[in-house]
């Protein structure tokens, strides 16, 4: 079965072909919903670039990814894209 995601102003919404089910901010647990892109990889996870940071839901609960070393300029993620290699599989954001 397949599930469609969509980018709206309150955040991301998903349609399963029968029902609708929004993630606004609070239940995204993010400050600034502004999302930029979405990206599913081959485990189903769905991976979005927001306005404040990189997010993922795994089925079950949102998750932002911490930046523990500040070694990024700023939070805002405009894009992601997947580069797979013999080695590893990468998310480049």
């Amino acid at each position: 079965k397949e599930t469609y995601w969509i980018v709206t102003e309150e955040g991301i919404a998903s349609f399963n072909g029968k029902q609708w089910v929004l993630f606004d901010s609070q239940e995204m647990g993010c400050n600034l919903c502004l999302v930029n892109d979405i990206f599913i990889d081959q485990e189903n996870l769905i991976w979005t670039g927001l306005n404040d940071g990189i997010y993922f839901y795994d089925q079950k609960e949102w998750t932002k990814l911490i930046d523990p070393e500040r070694k990024l300029a700023n939070e805002i993620v405009l894009t992601i894209a997947r580069r797979n290699n013999d080695k590893e599989d990468q998310l480049l954001v």
